[in-house]
């Protein structure tokens, strides 16, 4: 777990940087890459036109006769446009797009016909020369220089789109890499924030594990010290405070016996150190009796005692654990019990206490009323028999004292002893010392035991305490999991002396002129323990690798920490905390906290403890987080889009570009309400319902609105938000604010340009549908006209009657009908409508075969419609009138110049998940190859110019894919002889 959440900042840390790195990179290349597609093309195709038009001025000019004017370098030269030959061998090798070969392979097309203008001109100048002005070539010039410059112009449109297009998405790329980007630097934020939380629980949690040791220690029953292996306190428990009269803080580094004053009661001598007979044989030993302690404040106690040797895992002695208690009540009556049991074993012959007599040879055993009292029985509680004693033993001690037992009885010389455990009557066990001798007769034989018990329970339970107290200590030292050091500086302390006595009394200035004597002061420092932790942190494997010289550890960087600890040191500090930065075993760099504390426990002796905590992901990660705010700030500053900070949609932090879109300062912005930008309260309430309503459904809004400059233009804004804090958007909003107000007039010229094309598309079908009207009129004027004239010829022959007028009269109002019904079908196609409306696809092909069903007829070409399906779209119906008219038209002419015996076009309607699709097919032979993917671009054409605008498709393409978001293709169909029959005009439009 630790690892993990060690381990989450760096992978946070990584993922921002790859964010900040795609932005970076992407967002530059992109961007280079169109503007150098595109403004060269747009810069050279305006520098064409504004040369070859003015070269047709001056030479309008020289034809009228201006003699100032030179012919050729004025006119012929710009008409030769030799750069544009030289800038479209640049060309080729710039991109593989598609879109981009096919802008190349139109200005080689206006390269082509520059080249006709020019030798038109050519011609044109010669033949002036010789016949004078008003030659039938200055038209034929004229319109061919008018149609390259709408060629040319086109050029630019086109080109100008493309990049505008390009550019468009360009933006909304670097708009969503900047969300994705801020949206990481939350996420980075949260975890790090999550990751010091747990941090935060687990010291917690170890804090409170070190203190529950604290409390245990100082919980038990008995007084606890604790020692180093010179003999010097280092812990006294609550008890211990209370008899000795010194608090753990006073007797900590003082000599026992300075706070462990102890005699013998009898004699008034000092009592042997306990302490020194640890260490010096490694055992448990036990104080002597009479053993008196005198407290700080003169009051003495007769205390039990016993001490015990602290050891590492190595089994090296690390300490002394003292465990004692007050006895004082107890021995005055031990030693009123002894003085009974003293006239007592002279009443009984020197019996004693808890004596017991076994008569091997009658196999009788005799337990004293001490013996059974002991066991809280009375004398006649218990029978006098050794299965008496062995139903009381504890199971685990009674085969040792059985052994104990028959090993006496079979030698002389020795004296039986054993330790068991025998069960009182209220059950619990009390540690019994039997100590005993065999009686031998003259054969040698066995004839008799005696010996006595000992109640020892206090000195076990102390005893027990003790292992204890050791093995608790010995694992909050070794599986600690902060590293700790235990280290010698006595050697160092002599130098710092010597340094003073010599007249050093600014140590920083000595240490700065002699860093030599820095690393001398290292090679001093002996460590001469360390815990598991230290290992682990410094990969190592065994203690040894680390004790010893602690230069193994540092780095020149540590250097400047020890020398602020050497200084520390020099002015009397006896402890010191520092950040600092080591080395593993294998040259791994760590950043650690130490903290050092140093102990004087004799004269010349200087004992430090060092604790260290591994904080090289808390640095790293401290690091890399200022070198992601470096480089946030730098985005912000930098960013060529505005960017800014609200809270409660009052501005906190705007960048210089938003400054600059809006007019305003920095000062100026800062600490007031976004309204100050809006045109009016509706704008500022309207912006902040649905940027928030947005924001709550999608985590980020967007919002188009308009603000008002300092200087009171009026821009249009498109404004995105994304919070802080999704859990809390009090905490604040970060937003982009873009300016779009070239790109909303350029996309309303566009518009405005379409809207002008579709409408000369559709003038440019009048001249069709009026010729169509023609053929539909032709039969009923000719009916009309037959009925008149019968009816003078009946008039002129006095023929004429009533029922034949009536009769005639009713043919000339049904024809009159079917003309009116025929100008209504036109008419409807050419009444505005701007309102989408939701139709269904087959009832606009009916309504567009009223129209162009009488000339299909006339051409003898059979129109088929088919639909299986309910459909509803929401469109304009009289553009898709359009659509399907031109479609119809252009199958048409196709059929008629095939000339096929049976000239069909066939039209059905189908159905699929999301759209609905019309299939115009027809038998006129297909689209060839050759142009088929060109034949959607604007102004071009098969036909003759009087036939054909070459703006028929490209509108439909225009109408069915940017005004009703479908899609317009084209494929031909062959037979199965590969044969091709004809073209498929595919369109598909959204459901409704």
């Amino acid at each position: 777990m630790r690892k993990t959440l060690n381990d989450l900042p760096l992978m946070a840390v990584v993922l921002i940087f790859v964010v900040d790195l795609t932005l970076i990179v992407t967002t530059h290349l992109r961007w280079e890459h169109t503007v150098d597609k595109y403004l060269p093309i747009e810069q050279e195709m305006t520098t064409l036109r504004n040369s070859i038009s003015e070269a047709h001025l001056w030479f309008e000019e020289v034809i009228g006769g201006d003699k100032y004017i030179d012919i050729e370098k004025d006119v012929m030269e710009p008409f030769a446009h030799k750069p544009l030959k030289h800038f479209i061998q640049g060309l080729s090798i710039f991109s593989d797009e598609e879109e981009y070969q096919l802008i190349i392979k139109d200005i080689q097309k206006i390269d082509l016909e520059l080249d006709t203008l020019y030798l038109m001109a050519k011609k044109r100048w010669q033949d002036t020369v010789k016949h004078g002005i008003g030659s039938d070539l200055d038209q034929e010039f004229d319109l061919l220089f008018k149609v390259d410059i709408g060629y040319i112009d086109a050029m630019i449109g086109h080109v100008q789109q493309q990049f505008s297009n390009e550019l468009r998405e360009r933006d909304v790329y670097f708009q969503w890499i900047l969300i994705l980007f801020i949206s990481v630097n939350i996420l980075v934020f949260i975890v790090l924030y999550w990751t010091r939380r747990e941090k935060g629980r687990f010291e917690t949690a170890l804090a409170r594990e070190k203190e529950q040791a604290e409390v245990t220690m100082r919980s038990i029953g008995d007084a606890v010290i604790t020692t180093d292996t010179d003999g010097w306190v280092t812990f006294l428990n609550t008890v211990a405070e209370e008899l000795t009269g010194f608090s753990n803080a006073q007797a900590e580094g003082r000599p026992l016996l300075s706070v462990f004053n102890i005699i013998n009661a009898k004699t008034g001598e000092v009592a042997i150190n306990p302490v020194e007979k640890v260490l010096k044989h490694g055992l448990i030993v036990g104080l002597a009796n009479h053993t008196v302690l005198i407290a700080k404040d003169g009051r003495e106690y007769q205390i039990a005692d016993s001490a015990a040797p602290i050891r590492d895992t190595a089994a090296n002695i690390i300490g002394v654990v003292l465990v004692f208690r007050d006895v004082t009540k107890e021995y005055a009556l031990q030693e009123k019990f002894e003085r009974e049991q003293e006239r007592l074993e002279h009443a009984i012959n020197g019996t004693q206490v808890g004596l017991w007599d076994w008569d091997l040879v009658a196999n009788t055993l005799y337990f004293s009323p001490r013996w059974k009292s002991m066991l809280g029985y009375g004398d006649d509680e218990l029978t006098n028999e050794l299965t008496t004693w062995s139903a009381l033993v504890h199971p685990a001690d009674l085969e040792r004292a059985q052994a104990d037992i028959l090993r006496c009885q079979k030698s002389r010389d020795m004296t039986y002893e054993n330790i068991h455990r025998l069960r009182h009557k209220d059950g619990h066990w009390v540690w019994i010392l039997d100590r005993g001798q065999t009686i031998f007769d003259e054969d040698g034989k066995a004839v008799r035991m005696v010996g006595f018990h000992t109640d020892i329970s206090q000195q076990k339970e102390a005893e027990l305490a003790l292992v204890e107290s050791n093995t608790r200590y010995q694992m909050l030292f070794d599986e600690s999991p902060v590293p700790l050091w235990e280290e010698d500086f006595s050697s160092l302390f002599a130098y710092l002396k010597k340094l003073k006595e010599s007249g050093v009394d600014d140590f920083r200035i000595y240490f700065d002129a002699n860093p030599d004597a820095v690393k001398r002061c290292i090679q001093m420092i002996k460590v001469e323990d360390v815990n598991q932790a230290t290992l682990e942190l410094h990969k190592g494997e065994s203690k040894e690798q680390l004790l010893g010289n602690l230069e193994k550890m540092l780095i020149d960087r540590s250097l400047i920490v020890f020398k602020e600890e050497l200084i520390a040191v020099a002015e009397g500090k006896m402890e010191f905390e520092s950040e600092a930065e080591v080395k593993t075993l294998s040259g791994e760099p760590r950043f650690v906290y130490i903290r050092l504390k140093i102990k004087n426990d004799r004269p010349g002796s200087f004992k430090a403890l060092l604790a260290t905590t591994d904080i090289t992901k808390r640095k790293v990660a401290e690091m890399a987080l200022s070198d992601s705010e470096i480089k946030i700030r730098s985005v912000f500053r930098a960013a060529p889009i505005g960017i800014g900070v609200v809270t409660d949609r009052v501005l906190q932090e705007v960048n210089s570009f938003f400054c600059q879109i809006t007019g305003y300062t920095k000062e100026e912005l800062l600490g007031n309400s976004a309204r100050m930008l809006y045109l009016s309260d509706e704008d500022y309430e309207y912006v902040g319902r649905e940027k928030y309503r947005q924001i709550q459904e999608k985590g980020t809004g967007t919002v188009e609105t308009q603000f008002r400059r300092k200087d009171g233009k009026v821009i249009d804004v498109l404004l995105s938000s994304t919070p802080l804090d999704l859990s809390d958007l009090k905490v604040g909003v970060t937003f982009t604010a873009l300016d779009i107000t070239q790109q909303k007039v350029a996309a309303q010229e566009l518009r405005d340009k379409e809207e002008m094309m579709i409408s000369q598309s559709r003038h440019a079908a009048m001249g069709e549908m009026i010729s169509m009207i023609a053929h539909q009129w032709r039969q009923p004027l000719a009916v009309i006209s037959m009925g008149a004239n019968n009816m003078l010829v009946d008039i002129e022959l006095e023929e004429l009657t009533e029922n034949a007028v009536k009769e005639q009269s009713y043919d000339i109002l049904r024809q009159t009908q079917e003309l009116t019904h025929t100008i209504d079908d036109f008419r409807d196609f050419f009444r505005p409508n701007r309102v989408k409306e939701k139709v269904d696809i087959y009832s606009v092909l009916v309504d567009t075969e009223k129209v162009v069903g009488p000339a299909l007829k006339y051409n003898d070409i059979t129109l088929k419609m088919e639909s299986d399906v309910e459909t509803s779209v929401l469109i304009h119906k009289r553009e898709l009138i359009q659509v399907f008219l031109n479609l119809i038209n252009n199958a048409k002419d196709a059929v008629l110049v095939h000339a096929q015996r049976k000239k069909e076009i066939a039209i059905t309607v189908k159905e699929d998940k999301d759209t609905y699709k019309i299939v115009i097919c027809d038998n006129g032979g297909g689209v060839d190859p050759a142009i088929k993917a060109k034949i959607f671009d604007p102004y071009f054409t098969t036909k003759t110019k009087q036939t054909g605008t070459g703006l028929g498709l490209y509108m439909s393409k225009t109408i069915i894919e940017r005004h009703f978001e479908g899609k317009i293709a084209v494929e031909n169909r062959s037979d199965e002889n590969g044969m091709l029959i004809g073209a498929c005009f595919m369109v598909s439009l959204p459901k409704y």
